[in-house]
């Protein structure tokens, strides 16, 4: 089993997909380091087969619309919190996994969950609503965890649901 570099120690992972949003490519890569898929996109999510999947995103942005983040246990690892930018309009998870986020600033617009019963687990990564609603955990209902984690809101409220 592949290991991946998380800040200061390696954690084991079922399986590793790379992306690159500038040297990757969708149609060519096959998501290893040396080849990386250049898209967080429902193709490069298809990927995810099995849960344990860790997917490492190197320096850059990814624009993405409204993105599904499958029906599999998923890890999503950034570069940097200052140098990796997920941009979405909303995310959601399958009901019953888990979601854990390291070292990125992820843009969203109206939700970031919008499935029930999603564990998520974020280490050093910066939320930043920028649509009308702003919500983190829309119905919502299982054990969350933010460690070193900073939540900007657009708007003049915001919501976080947890618990």
């Amino acid at each position: 089993m592949p290991y991946v570099k998380i800040n200061t120690k390696y954690v084991e992972f079922a399986t590793v997909i790379y992306l690159d949003a500038n040297n990757g490519n969708d149609s060519t890569g096959t998501g290893t380091e040396s080849n990386p898929y250049k898209t967080l996109s429902s193709t490069t999510i298809g990927k995810v087969t099995v849960h344990g999947t860790c997917m490492v995103l190197k320096a850059g942005t990814y624009n993405t619309a409204a993105i599904a983040l499958g029906a599999y246990n998923l890890t999503i690892v950034g570069e940097g919190k200052d140098t990796v930018i997920v941009s979405s309009s909303t995310v959601s998870k399958t009901t019953g996994t888990t979601l854990t986020i390291y070292n990125l600033v992820w843009k969203y617009g109206a939700r970031f969950i919008t499935s029930t019963n999603v564990a998520l687990t974020a280490y050093n990564v910066v939320f930043e609503s920028t649509g009308s609603e702003g919500y983190i955990l829309y119905a919502n209902s299982r054990d969350h965890d933010f460690y070193n984690c900073l939540i900007i809101r657009a708007a003049a409220t915001l919501a976080i649901f947890i618990g």
